[in-house]
């Protein structure tokens, strides 16, 4: 098995490739461009010859083009890390999150892979009463340019595995923690605690809460789903 892995250097990614390598024989093309994803999360892997490290956007389609032959699945994980940027530049989410998809899917297209595996959020549902929310619940009304960015490249994947025979798999999570975290919020709430240990600024009333899910539990859902979906467009909500 050939695995490329777009934001492959980051927390979720890095995790994934360094899981790969561990417990297969398989190869694994990293594309990222290193903004938040870093080498050392690779630890002594970097010397591994099945480990291939592409510095590159997903803006950029023909790189990516160039840079797929050959691979049997696709791990989309590069997007807008910096999600309270949006609030001043909403556009960002569009730039570093739909169009790197489009970009994904055209390659795939193009170099003739047939399966990607793409990690959304529970912001593609917007604000939602306090009960699990099943996958086919009906009311997607996102509230953020994340969720609604994370909403059309689920779209996008969905159309792109209907019309041009692709498998699709989309996961559903929330603020994953974990080591060698590089954003987020327990991330941000660490940074804050540094800077100033006396006190901790967390938005909202004091009324909100919010789910969490390890790294590791993430990995499971990854490796269950690529196993047992064979065909098609698919959405799973992942938690603890």
């Amino acid at each position: 098995m050939k695995y490329f892995v777009t934001g492959g250097a980051g927390f979720i990614g890095a995790h994934w490739v360094n899981r790969i390598l561990d417990t297969s024989d398989s190869r694994v093309t990293v594309f990222d461009n290193f903004s938040t994803g870093r080498k050392w999360h690779f630890g002594d892997r970097v010397k591994d010859s099945r480990l291939n490290i592409v510095e590159a956007d997903a803006q950029d389609e023909s790189k990516l083009v160039a840079a797929m032959p050959g691979h049997d699945i696709v791990y989309h994980f590069a997007a807008n890390s910096d999600i309270a940027r949006a609030q001043t530049e909403p556009s960002i989410d569009f730039r570093n999150g739909t169009v790197p998809t489009n970009n994904v899917l055209e390659a795939m297209r193009k170099t003739g892979v047939k399966r990607i595996v793409f990690t959304s959020g529970s912001g593609v549902y917007g604000e939602v009463p306090p009960k699990p929310i099943p996958e086919n619940y009906d009311r997607m009304i996102p509230v953020s340019t994340y969720g609604a960015c994370k909403l059309a490249c689920e779209s996008l994947i969905s159309a792109y595995s209907f019309m041009f025979d692709m498998t699709g798999t989309v996961f559903r999570f929330a603020n994953v923690v974990g080591p060698q975290q590089t954003h987020g919020v327990a991330h941000d709430f660490m940074l804050r605690l540094v800077k100033d240990p006396t006190q901790l600024k967390i938005f909202g009333d004091g009324t909100q809460s919010k789910p969490y899910i390890h790294i590791e539990d993430v990995m499971a859902a990854f490796e269950m789903m690529q196993r047992d979906q064979k065909g098609g467009y698919d959405v799973f909500n992942v938690g603890t």
